[in-house]
This record gives structure tokens, C-alpha cells and sequence, in this order.
């Protein structure tokens, strides 16, 4: 979810895709101990920082870049809140829930 209305640049928080992290630990090379030790393994940062580089920013006007990023422990899902039963997010809940988060962004 990329966050940064009213803010000086946009900055990103991004979750892992359970089903996708067995190929992603493969790739890296580390060990798969479930969502939360992958979230905070740097090499997983390294290649996610290099994602949206390469991705995201090299394809965007400079004001459209991605600036910081926010890996998650966790998961949206529905029953977490952060999703519908259609499977969207649901911004304004994610900017609540995380708003410690983004202000750790922003350094506020």
C-alpha cells in the first residue's frame, strides 16, 4: 500500500505473499520460518528495495517515487480488517492500524 497524501514523498508498506514465500526464501537462499522471520530478514529487504527500484521508481516521474518502505510481519486479510470479502484493501483501516508505522516513515 503506498501512503503519502499531505506528505513530502510517498513511502510504502508491503506484506509477503504467503503463498509465494517458499520460492522467495529459495531464491534468497535463507530459511523459511514463517512470515515474520522472512519480514525481517535483510537479505528479503535488500531484494524488495531493489524490486521497487527496478519496478516501481525507474518508471514513475521523481515525485511518484517510492521513497521508504515498511516491510510487515503480517498479512492483510479480511479477517484482520485490512481487506474486503472481495479482497481490496481497505485504506483508511491500514492508515489507522498503521499509523505508528508511517509516522516511523515520515519521522514523526
Amino acid at each position: 500500500v503506498v501512503v503519502g497524501d499531505r506528505q513530502p514523498y510517498l513511502c510504502a508498506l508491503i506484506t509477503l505473499d504467503e503463498e509465494g514465500l517458499p520460492d522467495l526464501v529459495s531464491r534468497l537462499g535463507i530459511e523459511n520460518g514463517g512470515l515474520a522471520s522472512v519480514a525481517k530478514n535483510p537479505k528479503v529487504r535488500e531484494y524488495l528495495e531493489a524490486g521497487i527500484e527496478r519496478e516501481c521508481n525507474a518508471n514513475v516521474a521523481r515525485y511518484q517515487t517510492i521513497k521508504k518502505f515498511e516491510l510487515l510481519p503480517v498479512a492483510f486479510s479480511v479477517d484482520g480488517g485490512e481487506l474486503t470479502p472481495t479482497m481490496k484493501i481497505k485504506r483508511n483501516v491500514v492508515n489507522e492500524k498503521y499509523k505508528d508505522v508511517i509516522d516511523g516513515l515520515y519521522g514523526e
